[in-house]
């Protein structure tokens, strides 16, 4: 998974980090499999420094209508409360934002 990065920004007046993933390699299951463990790491660990900061996890638009729709997928992210981006590279924008919560 290559050009990731971490962001910190202000959306209103809630904090956030977000986490920009490629999904690069040829295995989807195996992309998403670090990038949940890295997020749950982050998750945990902007808890520890600065709880008032969400974290969320950032998707190519196209990686997410392609992966993402399934509702394997979507029922693991509602579960584990996966903060989702899903931005387009080319016209450098963010689509949607999806709060996954119980």
């Amino acid at each position: 998974m290559a050009a990731e990065k971490i962001i910190e920004a202000e959306k209103g007046s809630e904090k956030i980090a977000v986490e920009v993933k490629s999904f690069l390699s040829d295995s989807f299951m195996r992309d998403f499999y670090e990038a949940y463990g890295q997020y749950s790491f982050y998750r945990d660990f902007i808890h520890e420094q600065e709880a008032a900061r969400t974290p969320f996890l950032a998707i190519e638009e196209n990686v997410y209508n392609n992966n993402f729709r399934g509702q394997s997928i979507s029922s693991f992210c509602q579960r584990h409360e996966i903060k989702i981006i899903i931005f387009n590279a080319s016209l450098k924008t963010i689509v949607k934002w999806e709060k996954q919560e119980k």
